[in-house]
């Protein structure tokens, strides 16, 4: 079976996991998040390596880190804020975009 046609294979392509970065307040938020991010289906959630964070893997199929990070941003989450931390969500929310309407797109 080729990797194009293997099922498992496929899903790994689509899977993403990223860090989230809070910022120092309010206090609780991690928590909170971990709580609200792992109730949600095909979403795990694990404590990130740096203070403030969480790891978060999902599919593209299901969820985008910009989609994400709108959501908790509305629900008053605060996220640390610099100007490598926005750079990279930039790339990354691009590179999401391409990868989601790649596999949406009919192979030829």
């Amino acid at each position: 079976m080729s990797k194009a046609s293997d099922p498992k294979a496929k899903a790994q392509e689509q899977s993403e996991s990223h860090d989230l970065f809070f910022a120092a307040d309010p206090a609780g938020q991690i928590e909170l998040a971990y709580t609200l991010l792992s109730g949600m289906d095909n979403m795990r959630v694990e404590k990130g390596s740096a203070p403030n964070s969480l790891r978060i893997s999902y599919s593209l199929l299901d969820y985008s880190l910009e989609g994400l990070e709108a959501a908790l941003k509305q629900a008053g989450f605060c996220f640390k804020e610099n100007l490598l931390n926005k750079l990279s969500k930039q790339i990354i929310y691009y590179s999401e975009d391409v990868q989601y309407h790649n596999l949406n797109t009919p192979a030829h």
